[in-house]
Formats: C-alpha cells, sequence, structure tokens
C-alpha cells in the first residue's frame, strides 16, 4: 500500500511539478547551445583579419553543418514556447553573462535575440518592455 501511495505522488509530482521543470531545463539547454553558436562566430570576427569579415562563412565545413543544425533545431524546439518566455530566458542568461563579464558571450546573445526576432520567436525589447515588464 504504501509503495503505491510512493508511487502515485511521483506520478503526481512529475505532472505538476516535473514537466515545467524539464521544460525550462531544456529551454535553457537550446538557449545554450544557440548562444554558443552566435559566440563562436563573434570569436571569428576578432580573428579574421580586416576585410575578411568573420561570421559564420569562417567557420569550417563541419562546424557551419553544426551550426545550421544546431539553429533549426532550436527554433523548432523553441515555437513551442510563447515568444516573452523565450526572451525571458536569454535576457536572465545576458544578466549572468553581463555579471560575469563576458562581453563575447552577450554579443552572441545580442545576435541570438535578432536571429530569434527575426524567425518569430522571440520579442523585441521594447515591445517586451511595453507588455510584460513589471
Amino acid at each position: 500500500m504504501w509503495a503505491f501511495l510512493a508511487a502515485l505522488a511521483a506520478v503526481t509530482f512529475w505532472l505538476v511539478a516535473g514537466r515545467r521543470l524539464w521544460r525550462e531545463y531544456r529551454l535553457g539547454i537550446h538557449l545554450t547551445r544557440m548562444t554558443n553558436v552566435f559566440e563562436q562566430i563573434e570569436l571569428t570576427r576578432l580573428r579574421m583579419p580586416i576585410g575578411m569579415g568573420g561570421g559564420i562563412d569562417s567557420l569550417s565545413s563541419i562546424e557551419q553543418s553544426r551550426a545550421v543544425r544546431t539553429l533549426e533545431q532550436g527554433v523548432l524546439y523553441l515555437r513551442a514556447f510563447p515568444r516573452h518566455e523565450v526572451t525571458t530566458a536569454l535576457m536572465r542568461n545576458a544578466t549572468i553573462a553581463n555579471s560575469l563579464n563576458r562581453t563575447m558571450r552577450l554579443r552572441g546573445m545580442d545576435r541570438l535575440l535578432d536571429f530569434l526576432i527575426g524567425r518569430d520567436v522571440a520579442i523585441n525589447f521594447d515591445e517586451f518592455a511595453a507588455s510584460y515588464a513589471n
């Protein structure tokens, strides 16, 4: 009887809190992977000579295909979330990166936000501040 009640409690907990925690965890994983891609692209801009530009074209073909796949999968997953949740999570991560003085990471997050806004997955800061900020 106790085992049944414990199993019932575990299932109830998963249905109530676990799913939400799992979704937030997966949201963070996808945003981290996508930010890593844009941070890597920003680093190429520093390494390339003036006039060469850097950007995704400066990555190797394997890195380019991996980056494109990561971004496509991330956008597909993030479409399941409301746009303001994606923006909130990205802003939270940007605050942490700023406190750790990771300027390349911040630049990558800025590029990622522009990328996500362009694909209608996130909202721009002005719209976010007007609608959702407290």
